[in-house]
């Protein structure tokens, strides 16, 4: 955005050096990249910020001066429209989208004759880098750049009827605009229209059809406020930009419509003596007021982590014309101007007060305060949080932090996606088509974080992720913490050892993976298995006190195919709560036993299905001195046994401080034998 220094002295009168108006503009946060010298005039070039645009115009930056030089600016004070006694009829304005247009002023002028402007408006319009095009194009455009308010005008002969309706376009219809494009439109798109056909895609482009000729006489011009949010969003979609559309989707100034439109008639009528106006015509039913809020000096200091003066905060207060009134001494209620669309709370009121004082004169303070949380619940889940990260760290595994938003184009055709379609949240004006909906599960941004690495020749990942998932429910909106791990490739980090870095990863280092985190937070889950929709059958449970913790497995097949990947993925998705809520105790120490181990092996059959997962449980109740451990060393079914039978072969370690004595080991041996046959099993030996 170009800004010229003359066109600036208009408003505000300033005895500064360009150099130093460039610096505190810089510092105040209105870049200035360039500086740029012009035909005896000082053209500054500012990279304007999407959250400032009360500052897209010369009176803007204008404003901004008078803060950074304690001045005040002032706009040229308008006399009364004049007409003649023949006026042009007023222009009758009916709004239908009030939300996204609030306020809309129309005025007709007759009489005008086509041809340049005055040669001071071509000059201060070439300057800052615009192309003079007509008298009455460039009153709209030097309108706009004065003061930041778009104007359109529009060939009165092209309008039917005597009405300009503002209403949403319908579903697939289409609008040819000036720069010769032809867009299909959508249910929800701004658009200004007459009694038969659109004019203008609202806030954005004019029609080709109503734009003015070398023969036009009559024009209508238009001055309003559309809200940001109706703007951006067309704006994105089309991918169409122009001047009003940078100004509106950043937030214009709706009380300077009415102003505005007066000027650009007081520039046409003051330059053509033969042309005439009606009366200007208006629609704003609801009056946008300025919005009230409290601030505290001592969150003000906070935020610094300085000392700003209290006379000092509340001088720039005054100067930031935000009213302040003292409720406490240290809390004020401030109005917030309606132009100032980028502040919607008191953490941005705070930041204008710190740049105004200038950060380099913030000072330092001796010690730098951190505290995570204000609660001590929030600073155990902080605990527990950076707990599960040191864990999986540890095992070799990477954190990462990935997008919430996902393709739903990717998943659509998948059965495994629409079995809860009705369920997944879309973005309803995405920035992008590949993040146009919230992730209903961590196992899809975890895949593609899988699928850019693989195809750039990683083959061998182990990740997780601590984050958000989102579903609908019954017309709610429920958002969910869940640790999602992810395992793919080879078991080991390749080495000299080609048996051993050949290994991949299976179900079981999953299991023990998750099992040894599990524990770590002092659940003590049993694994089972179960049906998921996004894993392959089996997929494992993991539950504590019947209820599920944690899922997992091989990731389904046509999933992985969706997202391109063509190797084996192991994925757990685990329900932060349980984690976060436990109350693990701190580590407990033991002594070395002095005694060496024994082991025994016990070999068992039963005659029902059964788990190692049961079978373990239920050893877990029998675990005392000096039984020490169990483990599984085989399982057989088939030949030798029965139908339906199933044999374990379990190792059992026995150790104490004592030296274990065969009679011992022996009565250790038949309590561990009479156990398992209450559980229904029967002790094979050897035939």
């Amino acid at each position: 955005m170009r800004i010229s220094y003359r066109w600036l002295r208009d408003y505000i009168g300033l005895r500064a050096g360009t150099s130093d108006i460039a610096h505190r503009l810089t510092m105040a946060g209105l870049e200035v990249e360039e500086v740029i010298s012009i035909q005896g005039d000082t053209v500054f070039d500012i990279s304007l910020t999407p959250n400032r645009g009360d500052a897209a115009s010369h009176w803007g930056v204008a404003r901004e001066l008078g803060l950074l030089y304690n001045k005040t600016p002032h706009l040229p004070k308008l006399s009364a429209l004049r007409y003649a006694p023949h006026t042009p009829e007023s222009m009758d304005i009916r709004l239908e989208a009030p939300q996204a247009c609030p306020r809309y002023c129309a005025l007709h002028v007759s009489g005008l004759t086509i041809k340049p402007s005055p040669q001071w408006m071509q000059t201060r319009l070439k300057r800052i880098g615009l192309s003079p095009i007509n008298h009455v194009v460039d009153t709209t455009n030097y309108i706009m750049h004065a003061i930041g308010q778009p104007l359109h005008a529009f060939d009165r002969r092209h309008i039917a009827g005597n009405t300009i309706i503002v209403r949403q376009a319908s579903d697939s219809s289409s609008m040819h605009l000036l720069d010769g494009s032809t867009h299909i439109l959508q249910s929800g798109d701004l658009l200004i229209c007459d009694e038969q056909k659109p004019l203008a895609l609202a806030g954005i482009m004019g029609g080709a059809q109503s734009s003015i000729q070398p023969s036009t006489t009559d024009i209508v011009l238009e001055s309003a406020y559309f809200t940001p949010y109706a703007i951006r969003r067309t704006q994105a979609r089309l991918k169409l930009t122009s001047e009003a559309a940078f100004r509106y989707a950043r937030g214009a100034d709706p009380d300077q419509a009415h102003y505005a439109l007066r000027w650009a008639a007081h520039l046409l009528l003051d330059s053509q003596p033969n042309a005439q106006c009606g009366k200007l015509s208006e629609r704003y039913p609801e009056r946008i007021r300025p919005r009230s809020m409290t601030i505290c000096l001592n969150a003000l200091n906070q935020v610094a982590g300085s000392l700003i003066p209290h006379a000092t905060a509340r001088r720039f207060l005054r100067r930031l014309v935000f009213a302040p009134k003292k409720k406490t001494p240290m809390q004020y209620r401030v109005q917030i101007p309606a132009y100032r669309s980028d502040i919607s709370a008191p953490i941005h009121v705070y930041e204008h007060i710190i740049r105004l004082y200038g950060y380099d004169h913030l000072g330092h303070a001796p010690y730098i305060r951190y505290q995570p949380s204000g609660t001590r619940a929030h600073s155990h889940r902080f605990a527990q949080r950076r707990k599960i990260v040191d864990e999986l760290a540890a095992m070799g595994f990477h954190e990462l932090i990935l997008p919430s938003l996902l393709a739903q184009s990717r998943y659509t055709h998948l059965p495994l996606w629409q079995q809860s379609a009705a369920e997944y949240i879309h973005v309803l004006h995405p920035a992008s088509q590949y993040m146009d909906t919230l992730r209903p599960d961590l196992l899809y941004s975890g895949l593609e974080w899988m699928a850019y690495n693989l195809h750039r020749k990683q083959s061998r990942l182990m990740g997780f992720e601590v984050g958000q998932v989102y579903r609908k429910r019954h017309g709610m909106y429920s958002e969910a913490s869940r640790l999602g791990i992810y395992m793919t490739g080879a078991r080991y980090q390749p080495n000299w050892h080609a048996q051993r870095s050949s290994d991949k990863v299976s179900l079981y280092d999953l299991i023990e993976v998750v099992g040894r985190l599990l524990l770590r937070f002092g659940l003590c889950c049993t694994t089972h298995a179960g049906a998921r929709h996004l894993f392959a059958s089996p997929a494992c449970e993991w539950k504590h006190n019947d209820q599920v913790v944690a899922y997992g497995g091989f990731v389904q097949p046509s999933l992985l195919a969706a997202c391109a990947i063509f190797q084996p993925v192991l994925a757990a998705n685990i329900r932060l709560p349980f984690m976060m809520e436990s109350n693990t105790q701190p580590a407990q120490y033991h002594g070395v036993l002095s005694s060496p181990p024994v082991f025994r092996d016990i070999s068992l059959v039963f005659n029902r299905k059964i788990s190692y997962a049961e079978l373990r449980d239920n050893m877990a109740r029998l675990r005392t001195d000096p039984i020490q451990s169990m483990r599984l060393t085989d399982v057989h079914t088939g030949k030798g046994l029965g139908k339906g039978q199933v044999a374990f072969t379990l190792s059992i370690k026995l150790q104490s401080n004592q030296t274990l004595t065969s009679a011992v080991i022996e009565s250790t041996m038949k309590r561990i034998q009479v156990f398992f046959e209450n559980l229904g099993a029967v002790i094979r030996t050897k035939s």
